[in-house]
């Protein structure tokens, strides 16, 4: 029983972290530094290790228009991720490679997909890898900007 409740205490602070990353204020602070209006979202938490590897598909509704990826990356104290461990997040649009971004722990990356039907996949982990890397990974849909331009015309 001591050990349950030692485990709860550990997977508190990641459970308090996930309620903010879905809440209304986090939501907040991206919109502040983005200038973005945010409409939606869902959130990811993953863990690569050696093998693992995701697919760019078209099934994501999210990735089916514009929108903005959060992505809070992490990986074991004192290992630095190497570009030839692979995990790197790749972003495309077709056969055309938008963006890399390189895994670095501790760090929250915003990507911003101006255009619908850019895709985005994670690539082979490696066996050099010296440990598992892992991210939460937030896809929020935006408010469509066009509205106040219109607006704007309308005044002129």
């Amino acid at each position: 029983k001591k050990h349950h409740h030692h485990q709860q205490q550990q997977q508190q602070p990641l459970r308090d972290l996930l309620a903010f990353l879905q809440s209304d204020q986090f939501a907040g602070v991206v919109e502040q530094l983005t200038g973005l209006t945010i409409t939606a979202g869902a959130l990811e938490v993953r863990k690569f290790d050696k093998g693992h590897y995701t697919l760019a598909h078209d099934e994501d509704p999210y990735m089916k228009q514009e929108g903005l990826d959060v992505v809070l990356c992490f990986f074991a104290h004192g290992v630095s991720w190497k570009t030839d461990y692979g995990g790197t997040v790749h972003y495309v649009d077709g056969e055309e490679e938008l963006l890399t971004v390189e895994p670095h722990s501790n760090t929250l990356s915003l990507v911003y997909r101006a255009e619908a039907g850019t895709s985005r996949f994670v690539k082979y982990v490696n066996s050099a890898a010296p440990c598992a890397r892992f991210d939460i990974s937030c896809t929020f849909a935006v408010a469509d900007d066009d509205d106040d331009e219109d607006q704007e015309d309308d005044e002129a």
